[in-house]
This record gives C-alpha cells, structure tokens and sequence, in this order.
C-alpha cells in the first residue's frame, strides 16, 4: 500500500506547478507556499524541527517555549500546512518557519538535505509516511507528542492504516494523551513505542489565560458567556437569554466573526426579544449591567480574558457543524454548555462524563441546564480545579523525557 501512495503523491509532484491556481484557498495557499522557509540571523546549523498542522500549533508552543527557555542556544524550525495557522507561527520567537513540504521523495530529501534538523517533533497525529521513511533513512529521530488514537479516526481506518502500518516503526517514540489513546494505538500499531504523558494544550491554555490582559467588566452575580457564536447558536441562545434574564442573569456575546453582516444579524435577532445589549466597540463607560442585560463584544481578541468574568459557559459552533475549544472556559473553572454537535472534541467528551459539560438540543434544554447549575455553581468548583490541575505539566514531564532521550545534547 505505500507503494500506491508514493505513487500518487509522485502524480501530485508532477502536476504540483498546477494546484497553486486551483480556487480552493486551502490548497492554493499549500501548494504556492510549501517547503518556504524564512529565517533569522539567529538561526544555526541543525535545528530541532517541530511540525504542526494548523490549529495543532497551539499543542506546541507550550514545548517550543520550554526549549527556548532551557537551551536557547539551539534552533528551532516549526513549520504548517494551513493559512489559518499562518499568523500564530509567526509570532512565535523562533529560528526558521514556514510551509511544510510536500510528502514526495523528491522534496523531502531536498528539505532535509537543507536544513539538516536533529530530531523531528510531531503534534498530534499529522503523520506524513514519506516524511518518516526519509526521516529514519537520515537516522534522524521522530517524537509523535500529545498523540491522540480514537476509534472512527481516519488515521486508523483501513487505507490509512495500511500505508502507515510500514512507517510508524520507524516513530523513535510517541508521547500519549491518555491510556485509552495507548491502547487503540497499540491495538492497530503493536510495534510503536511510547508513553502515557498528558495533552500540552492544557499548559497552553492556562498560559494564555495567565497572560490575557484583564477587562474591567462591571460584576455582576450570574454572568453567561457565550464565545465564538455563530448564527446558528444564536438562534438558540438568545431566546434563552431572553428567558434566563427573569432570572437576573447577564450575558457575554462573543460572536466568532465580527463581520458587519454578522452583527447585524445579532442586533436585529435581539431587537425581536426584551433584552437590552450594547456593543464593547462603544465603550465600557457608558456600560453598565443596570441597564444592559447582554454586552456584544465586537473586537478580536478579547475572549480569553472574558471566560475569567463568566460564571457559565456557553462554546459556540456546537448547533453549527463542530464545537470550539470547550478548554480555556473549563480552566476558568466555569462549567459549560454545548450544542449537539460536539463529538469532535474529546475534552467536551472527557468533561461530559465528569459533569461539567452539558449538552443540550434547544433554548428549553439551554434554560433547564443553567437554572439546575446555578444553585451548585460554587460546589463545582473544587472538583473542576482538581481535574484541571491534574491534566497540567504535560509540557515539563516531555521535556524531562527528551533530555533523557538525548536530544538537547
């Protein structure tokens, strides 16, 4: 099988001078960018490389940090696959980033034989075959680090399975999220070596949420915040704001576009109800909770800092097609509220069993779920914090196991 992979990625490298002009942007951005890389006067010789498609990034800056902090004498070279990680790799105090290359023989022997790296570190499960067999041909370790193995993933499915199946031996060692994620991998992959470490994101997110710079909201004692809205959750919720406001509850609106068409979808949804809303654009001075039932934020940016002021959580894209990050709410120790569509995310799964995560399927389940929590919000607490604490450190705990493996030497 990975005889017939390689051989379709090799009519991809011959028709690649032809993608860059295809209308989908995703692939468009690729294929004109991959195998780019810009550098700093800084950068030197055998850098560790660290790879992290799109939102996976977030899994490695906690480690990227880490490095820098102890061995900042050594480079790092990070590198994507997606225009919407684009920004966030650039901000990162690093070396060398940029487009990954493609998986073809041709242009993963040329990336190496250019950049010479010392030790690849994946995120995830963004496991390119060809990039590893070129990898362990260079005798150059791989790490697979917050590695997650779930049933029904496409990583495991038949096709997949069989063309990673002749690689992943060659994966030096994988670092898990959890057991359950050892032992489906271990079922379908025997032979890859590895350990039970934890998830990096739960360190990424408690360091945004240290450094969010604070927003003087008014108190109030029962806010809601409602972060990366989109038109389909706000048909639910609002009504549900509408009836939870009898109950002197206050709102937080943080639409995931500010587009104006998207606010002014909002403002004419609320004109239809009781409440009274004002947009953060217009100032917080002339904001006030005694005359204002829900605050829109309007700006980018502001999200995290605002889980902090909230009591409960609501986590958009959830009655769309898949929820946002339910983690920076639950950090803040704010239980939270999700539509039907949230199995794409395994911590709204984990925290679900727990009792910290609800799931409802209308504005009369939304209503039921905040006036059961509300009595209990403070108990909560302790637990939350327990099973948060529990699941940070992962960061430190790598670290120690790759020094031991050698790699900052």
């Amino acid at each position: 099988m990975i005889y017939f992979y390689q051989f379709i990625l090799q009519v991809i490298w011959i028709l690649k001078p032809f993608f860059k002009y295809l209308p989908h942007e995703k692939v468009k951005y690729f294929f004109k960018n991959e195998g780019q890389i810009k550098k700093t006067s800084r950068f030197e010789s055998h850098p560790i490389w660290i790879h992290a498609s799109s939102g996976e990034i977030e899994y490695a800056k906690p480690l990227i940090r880490e490095i820098k902090k102890h061995y900042p004498h050594l480079s790092l070279l990070v590198t994507h696959t997606s225009l919407s990680s684009e920004k966030s790799i650039r901000e990162l105090d690093v070396e060398a980033w940029g487009v990954a290359p493609l998986d073809s023989p041709q242009d993963i022997k040329k990336f190496l034989e250019i950049w010479k790296p010392r030790a690849c570190l994946i995120a995830r499960t963004d496991l390119w075959p060809q990039t590893i067999l070129e990898l362990h041909r260079k005798k150059i370790p791989i790490y697979l680090f917050s590695a997650t193995f779930s049933q029904g993933s496409k990583k495991i499915s038949f096709f997949s399975r069989k063309i990673l199946e002749s690689v992943l031996t060659f994966i030096t060692k994988v670092y898990f999220v959890s057991s359950a994620d050892q032992k489906i991998c271990q079922f379908y992959f025997p032979s890859l070596k590895g350990e039970v470490l934890g998830d990096t994101r739960y360190d990424q997110v408690l360091f945004r949420l240290r450094e969010a710079p604070p927003i003087k909201i008014p108190h109030a004692d029962k806010i809601l915040i409602a972060g990366s809205t989109w038109e389909e959750d706000e048909q639910v919720i609002i009504p549900a704001f509408e009836k939870l406001q009898k109950r002197n509850w206050k709102f937080i609106l943080v639409p995931h576009e500010i587009s104006a068409s998207h606010l002014n979808g909002i403002r004419n949804r609320m004109k239809n109800t009781t409440l009274k809303y004002h947009f953060y654009s217009q100032g917080l001075k002339s904001f006030s909770w005694e005359t204002c039932d829900v605050l829109i934020i309007d700006q980018v940016g502001l999200l995290a800092s605002l889980y902090s002021e909230a009591h409960i959580a609501f986590i958009g894209g959830s009655f769309k097609r898949q929820v946002h990050s339910v983690m920076e709410a639950l950090a803040t120790l704010s239980p939270v509220v999700v539509g039907p569509f949230y199995l794409n995310n395994r911590e709204a799964l984990e925290f679900k069993d727990l009792g910290f995560v609800s799931v409802v399927h209308s504005t009369s389940d939304f209503v039921t779920t905040v006036e059961k929590w509300e009595a209990h919000l403070i108990e909560m607490k302790p637990e939350l914090l327990r099973q948060i604490q529990l699941r940070q450190g992962t960061t430190e705990k790598m670290m120690k196991s790759l020094k031991s493996e050698g790699l900052f030497d």
